[in-house]
């Protein structure tokens, strides 16, 4: 079998190039941190660790209807394996909203109101025929208080033995508009947000989020 230490670098590259990247908007305000995520909902397990026990129904189908009756819950349930720091110390996350749109339809994920938006309404009527979650992209919301205003912070992902994983991601500080770049979910599951060298390195965009849309 053929090997080398060049084609293992080169085929983790490609990986890293075409793979789907999750898509995530933050934005800090004062002491307070909003975070939301987007991202295929095949991937959630990889992710996060686990599918929502809410999600689907008997048959593997994705419960609209129970999404429209609780979209906290699934959103709570997704993060309990995932960890958060700041300079202060370790953050509690809460739910803000829950929510799977088909892929196929195109939503705004652009501000944190586009992203409160996707995560709180449904798009698909619970009477419309079966959707398994291959069809489906996630997203989900949190919001969390008495987080410095400044310095990175970081989310630990349950991430067992993976490649690093891409990530496209919408800062806003008081929902202006800072920058955007992409990062990565590193081999040991950290991404990290707010970061100063990432600052340093980046000009901040200096118009609202709300001129963006």
């Amino acid at each position: 079998m053929w090997k080398s230490v060049g084609a293992t670098a080169f085929f983790l590259n490609v990986s890293l190039a075409f793979a789907q990247p999750i898509d995530v908007v933050v934005d800090r305000s004062a002491d307070d941190v909003e975070i939301y995520f987007r991202l295929p909902a095949s991937e959630m397990e990889q992710i996060f660790g686990l599918v929502p026990d809410t999600v689907l129904d008997l048959d593997g189908m994705v419960d609209f209807g129970a999404l429209q009756m609780d979209s906290v819950t699934p959103g709570t349930e997704i993060f309990q394996k995932t960890r958060a720091q700041s300079s202060a110390g370790d953050v509690a996350f809460e739910t803000i909203s829950f929510m799977v749109h088909p892929t196929d339809t195109a939503l705004p994920f652009m501000t944190p109101w586009d992203a409160m938006v996707t995560t709180t309404f449904c798009s698909v009527d619970p009477s419309a025929p079966p959707q398994g979650l291959g069809l489906m992209t996630t997203y989900v919301g949190y919001f969390a208080d008495q987080v410095p205003h400044s310095g990175a912070i970081t989310l630990d992902f349950p991430w067992v033995g993976r490649d690093a994983q891409v990530v496209r991601v919408t800062e806003f500080r008081d929902k202006e508009l800072w920058r955007s770049y992409d990062a990565t979910i590193s081999e040991n599951g950290e991404l990290s947000l707010y970061d100063a060298e990432m600052t340093k390195s980046k000009r901040p965009f200096l118009f609202s989020w709300l001129r963006t849309q």
